[in-house]
């Protein structure tokens, strides 16, 4: 085969010999293990399935990167250099391979896999993947498991997931709570998880009401209050089972409150006459 190269280059032949003797060589090289050889020969070939072969075997993963531009949307090899990346922990260039060659889901599980949640939520919502409720759980599970409260919250904030954020906002109330936080601090917590509820319910109320403005023929008065009625106890019902997520606006007053007392006690106490005292019992009552 080197000396059908010789001859075609010389006049003899047309550039698919070319090509056939090129790839040939590059078998030679490869079957002996001289990847870098093959890779030389291979690539005057243009035989990108065998190149990805050799650059894996180099641990060329720069080399395989190029390839995944060069190769058309759909084609067989991305899903195979995806795996190859994800076997090595390259995630990025594994989506990517996977998301050209049409395989969301595969990029999604690889995002997991390798604990990039944060990526494999910001996919799911991208592509519309089904499974996301069940992701945006595990990430959560792993963020808390992890101590990172604050970034759970984010994230369910972040996917319009109102009753978790509250119930995340509320729980990370009482461990300040309990750490002895600043009063005020626990009572922006309170208000943030009360903001979140308002929001849901909100959200909730609109999206009922929006869907009765499509239905044929309009709708009359009493077909929407029957339908706000309707949503109305479905919300109380989703509600009703957790009394904590009630506890926003009631935990805000109550630390509201709390430190309004302090505040007329130590006004009391500076005042000769001691006339504010009735007033700071009865904030605290």
């Amino acid at each position: 085969w080197f000396r059908v190269v010789q001859l075609v280059q010389s006049g003899a032949g047309d550039d698919e010999l070319l090509t056939t003797a090129w790839n040939k060589i590059g078998d030679y090289y490869a079957e002996r293990k001289k990847w870098a050889k093959a890779v030389q020969y291979y690539q005057q070939a243009r035989a990108t399935t065998k190149l990805v072969e050799c650059y894996y075997s180099l641990d060329d993963f720069e080399g395989m990167e190029e390839l995944i531009e060069t190769l058309a949307e759909g084609d067989p090899l991305l899903l195979n250099m995806g795996e190859k990346f994800s076997s090595v922990g390259m995630s990025d260039q594994a989506v990517l391979s996977y998301l050209r060659g049409g395989e969301v889901k595969l990029a999604i599980e690889t995002c997991v896999l390798l604990n990039q949640w944060d990526r494999a939520v910001e996919l799911a919502e991208e592509h519309n993947y089904p499974a996301i409720e069940g992701l945006l759980s595990k990430y959560a599970t792993h963020l808390l498991s992890k101590g990172k409260t604050v970034q759970a919250i984010n994230l369910y904030r972040k996917a319009n997931r109102h009753t978790d954020t509250a119930k995340l906002l509320i729980q990370l109330a009482k461990e300040s709570k309990s750490k002895g936080a600043e009063p005020d601090f626990i009572k922006k917590i309170y208000v943030l998880a009360a903001l979140e509820m308002d929001a849901y319910r909100n959200e909730s109320f609109n999206m009922e009401m929006g869907a009765g403005t499509t239905t044929k023929g309009g709708m009359t008065t009493v077909d929407q209050t029957q339908q706000t009625l309707s949503n109305l106890m479905a919300h109380d019902s989703a509600t009703s089972s957790d009394k904590e997520l009630e506890l926003g606006w009631k935990g805000a007053e109550a630390y509201h409150l709390f430190m309004l007392a302090q505040r007329q006690l130590y006004d009391a106490q500076m005042d000769p006459d001691g006339a504010g005292f009735d007033t700071a019992m009865r904030t605290a009552m």
